[in-house]
C-alpha cells in the first residue's frame, strides 16, 4: 500500500491489570514496531470506555482499530457504523460487535475450551457430583458462549447437577462472594467452573476460608500467572490457555491485510489448550519471552497514567469551580450569578472570589445573586451571602439578591437573619427590572 504517512492502527484492549490483555498487548506492540505501524494504544478501563476510544480513533482518522468490543451496546455499534463509513476497518479481538456490520473477529475458541473445562472437571469426579459455575458478565460474548458450553457438556451426564449458578463481574472480589454464597446454599459442592481465572482465585479464597479445600476441585479461564500458580500448588485444578500473544499478533496482521485485500474471512478462531499440572511447564515457557516486555511496558504505562490521572483531577476541579459558581453577564454593567445546590464554607468562598474577580475583571455596576436553586438558607449561608455583598460592595458594584422562595424568607425572619444590607426582588426577572431601572439607568440587555 503506498501512503506518504505509516499506516496508523488503533488498538482498545481490556485493562492491563489483566495478565491475558498485558501479553496481548505487548505482541501487537512487538509486531506494529516490527512492521512499522504507527500504533495507538489507549486501554479501555473504569475511567475510558469503549466509546470513547473508538471515539477518538475516528477523530484521528486512523486506518483502523483493534477493539474489545462492548457487546452488548447500541451506542458502541453506532460508533463502529460511523467508523466504517469513515473507511476505518474494524478488528474486534477476544469477542465480536454485531453481525450487521462489516466487521472482522479474532477470537479463540471459548466453546471449545469450556467443553474441555466441563468434561476434565466431569472426569476427575468420575462422572457425578454437584457444580458450581460462575460465567463471567452477563452481556459479554465470550461469557454467553462459554457458559452455553458448560450447559451442553453437563447435560450429557446425567448425574452431574449444576446447583449454584451466577454471573460474575470477571473479578476476584465477585468470584470470592458468589462462592460464599454458594456454599452457604450448598455445601455439597465437589466442583467449580469459572468464567475467567479471577473469579476462579476468589472462589479458592471462599473455599480456603470455608476449609474446603481437599473437597472441591476449581477450574478458570485464560491461563493467567498467578492461576498456573494455584495450579502448580494444586489449589486449582485447571485452566484454558487462548494464547493471547498470537490472538494479538493475529489481529494486527489481519488489520494489515485489510487495507489491501477485502477477501479477509469474517472471522478467525484461534486455538485453546486445557492446562492441568501434566502440561503447566510447556505453556509457561510459550509466554515466558514476552513477560520482561509486559512488565517494563505496565511500569511505564502506571507511572503515565498516574501523570493524566492528575491532569484529570485538576481539570475536573477547575470545571467544578466555574459550574458551582457561574457568572453570566446580561449587559455591560450588570452580571448574574445562578446558585444552585448546597453553599458550604469551601464554596462560600469560592463563590465570593468568582464575584470579585468577575466585578474586578468586568467593571459591573451591579450583580444579581439569584439563590432559586438553594433548598436551605441557615444561619451560616446567609452569613456568607451577606460577606460576599459587602466585599462586591467595597469594589463599587451593588448586590441584588434575588430568587427568595416564601419558605426561604419565612426561615430567614425565624432565624433573625438582617438582610437590611442587601436589597432584594423576588425572582430574577423582577430583579433585572429593578436594577435597570434604579442602579444601572440607559442599559440594554445583551442579545
Amino acid at each position: 500500500m503506498q501512503s506518504s504517512r505509516p499506516i496508523q492502527i488503533g488498538f482498545a484492549p481490556f485493562g492491563q491489570r489483566f495478565t491475558f490483555w498485558a501479553i496481548a498487548t505487548q505482541a501487537v506492540k512487538d509486531l506494529a514496531a516490527e512492521k512499522n505501524v504507527a500504533l495507538t494504544t489507549m486501554p479501555v478501563n473504569d475511567n475510558t470506555s469503549i466509546t470513547t476510544i473508538l471515539e477518538r480513533f475516528i477523530q484521528q482518522g486512523v486506518d483502523a482499530a483493534i477493539v474489545m468490543p462492548a457487546f452488548d451496546s447500541e451506542e458502541f455499534v453506532q460508533l463502529v457504523r460511523r467508523a466504517l463509513a469513515h473507511n476505518i476497518r474494524i478488528i474486534a479481538l477476544d469477542s465480536a460487535v454485531s453481525n450487521r456490520l462489516q466487521t472482522y473477529h479474532v477470537r479463540p475458541d471459548n466453546s471449545k475450551g469450556a467443553m474441555l473445562s466441563a468434561e476434565y472437571l466431569i472426569g476427575r469426579l468420575g462422572g457425578r457430583g454437584n457444580l458450581v459455575h460462575l460465567p463471567g458478565n452477563s452481556t459479554s460474548h465470550s461469557a454467553i458462549v462459554r457458559a452455553q458450553a458448560v450447559h451442553d457438556v453437563v447435560a450429557r451426564h446425567p448425574e452431574v447437577k449444576i446447583v449454584f449458578e451466577a454471573n460474575g463481574d470477571w473479578s476476584r472480589e465477585s468470584g470470592a462472594r458468589l462462592m460464599r454464597e454458594a456454599l452457604a446454599k450448598h455445601p455439597d459442592v465437589h466442583g467449580v467452573i469459572c468464567g475467567n481465572d479471577h473469579m476462579a482465585l476468589g472462589t479458592i479464597d471462599a473455599i480456603a476460608a470455608a476449609g474446603c479445600s481437599d473437597k472441591i476441585l476449581t477450574l478458570g479461564f485464560d491461563a493467567q500467572s498467578e492461576a498456573l500458580r494455584a495450579i502448580r500448588s494444586g489449589a486449582m485444578a485447571a485452566t484454558v490457555w487462548q494464547d493471547p500473544a498470537h490472538m494479538g499478533r493475529v489481529a494486527l496482521e489481519i488489520a494489515l491485510q485489510l487495507l489491501t485485500d477485502t477477501t479477509v474471512p469474517r472471522e478467525t478462531i484461534t486455538g485453546v489448550t486445557l492446562v492441568t499440572a501434566e502440561n503447566l511447564m510447556d505453556v509457561t515457557m510459550q509466554t515466558i519471552d514476552l513477560l520482561p516486555a509486559v512488565l517494563n511496558d505496565l511500569v511505564v504505562s502506571t507511572e503515565a497514567q498516574q501523570r493524566l490521572q492528575q491532569e484529570i483531577i485538576a481539570a475536573q476541579e477547575s470545571i467544578i469551580r466555574e459550574l458551582s459558581s457561574p457568572i453570566i453577564p446580561i449587559t455591560d454593567e450588570i452580571l448574574v450569578m445562578p446558585l444552585i445546590g448546597t453553599i458550604d464554607s469551601a464554596r462560600s468562598q469560592q463563590i465570593m472570589e468568582a464575584m470579585l474577580a468577575a466585578i474586578s475583571r468586568s467593571g459591573a455596576q451591579a450583580l444579581i445573586l439569584d439563590i432559586t436553586g438553594v433548598a436551605v438558607i441557615d444561619t451560616n449561608i446567609a452569613n456568607y451571602l451577606l460577606q460576599a455583598a459587602r466585599a462586591v460592595q467595597l469594589l463599587g458594584a451593588q448586590v441584588l439578591l434575588v430568587g427568595i422562595s416564601p419558605e426561604i424568607a419565612q426561615t430567614i425572619v425565624q432565624l433573625g437573619i438582617d438582610l437590611g444590607s442587601v436589597r432584594t426582588q423576588s425572582t430574577l426577572q423582577a430583579g433585572l427590572e429593578y436594577t435597570l431601572k434604579h442602579l444601572v439607568r440607559g442599559q440594554k440587555p445583551r442579545k
